[in-house]
């Protein structure tokens, strides 16, 4: 369908798509540049925690075969 930036179409757009007026008429004034942006992906800065030091661990442990329980009873007795 073709909707055009007004209320009745707003309306009719929010019906169909399952969305707010509020979120339809935000998409309907993103430039066609904008929309091309989205489909690259962003680069976030990764937050630092302590599970980051067992994440390695538990990879290898995963690519080993070792059930959740064995995986996740080795974390609680090392730390998390």
């Amino acid at each position: 369908m073709n909707y055009k930036l007004r209320s009745n179409t707003i309306a009719k757009a929010a019906t169909d798509f399952d969305l707010s007026k509020v979120t339809v008429k935000k998409y309907m004034k993103i430039s066609a540049l904008e929309i091309q942006k989205l489909n690259t992906p962003r680069n976030y800065k990764k937050r630092r925690s302590i599970r980051n030091d067992y994440l390695n661990i538990i990879f290898k442990m995963m690519c080993d075969g070792l059930t959740d329980s064995v995986i996740y009873s080795y974390i609680v007795t090392h730390g998390i």
